[in-house]
């Protein structure tokens, strides 16, 4: 895995990117693209694995697939991932693009949704949203190729409007947005993480590990990051830059 501090912007972003970047918020802290096409290029690595991570963006993005109902696995394409920040106060949203028929895929919503879930609708666009203990989860199927999800309706609201061009959206944001043109293209998956210094503040290691102080270390002395991920039959190519 290659690492570089320097940001070498491609010329062009692939077509789901440019419209992923137009509905996810300007100030996220954290964004990723999983491509799971490209991630099954490698036999030994099952991408819907790693959906049960037991973190809160991985919780959101279960709950859109246990309820959606087509085959992930099949119909999946690309999907876009935005946090506030990496904790359980992140506020994810997402973006996902599939194959899917949308009149069949809402009637088996209509007809499976959880009870759980109430429905709200918002400029001819349903919204579904379930609340449990102080967490809100809302989704809703924005056009023929795209769903949309998020840690509460009113989020879900601001996409759907970013879709029609209202509201500042993450491609407003520059410096992120150089991050991702560095890294998107032609990438199976790539992640991008602003002001982890910031976030790490004065915030010390424990251990006893030396290795785990020299992490910390250089935790601290980095801005930003992205990572580019490859995947290839036997394995992966990476790409890491940091920003100090």
């Amino acid at each position: 895995m290659g690492c570089e501090n320097q940001i070498e912007a491609p010329a062009t972003m692939t077509l789901q990117t440019r419209s992923a970047v137009e509905v996810l918020p300007m100030d996220a802290q954290f964004v990723g693209m999983v491509n799971m096409e490209a991630m099954k290029k490698n036999t030994a690595f099952n991408p819907f694995e790693t959906m049960d991570a037991g973190n809160e963006i991985s919780a959101r993005i279960n709950d859109f697939i246990e309820t959606t109902g087509f085959n992930p696995e099949e119909d999946l394409g690309e999907i876009y991932v935005a946090a506030s920040d990496l904790d359980e106060n992140a506020k994810p949203s997402f973006v996902a693009y599939a194959t899917f028929d949308q009149d069949r895929l809402s009637t088996y919503i209509e007809q499976n949704l959880d009870d759980r879930f109430v429905r709200t609708d918002y400029q001819g666009i349903t919204i579904y949203k379930a609340q449990e203990d102080d967490k809100e989860f809302a989704f809703a199927v924005a056009n023929g190729n795209m769903i949309v999800g998020a840690a509460g309706a009113e989020t879900v609201e601001d996409m759907l409007d970013r879709i029609n061009d209202k509201g500042a959206s993450l491609s407003d944001n520059a410096e992120t947005m150089a991050l991702i043109k560095a890294t998107s293209n032609g990438s199976s998956a790539w992640f991008v993480m602003r002001d982890i210094a910031d976030k790490l503040g004065t915030a010390s290691y424990e251990g006893d590990d030396p290795m785990g102080r020299q992490a910390e270390q250089v935790g601290k002395a980095i801005q930003d990051m992205a990572i580019a991920i490859t995947m290839k039959q036997d394995g992966a190519d990476g790409r890491v830059i940091m920003q100090t």
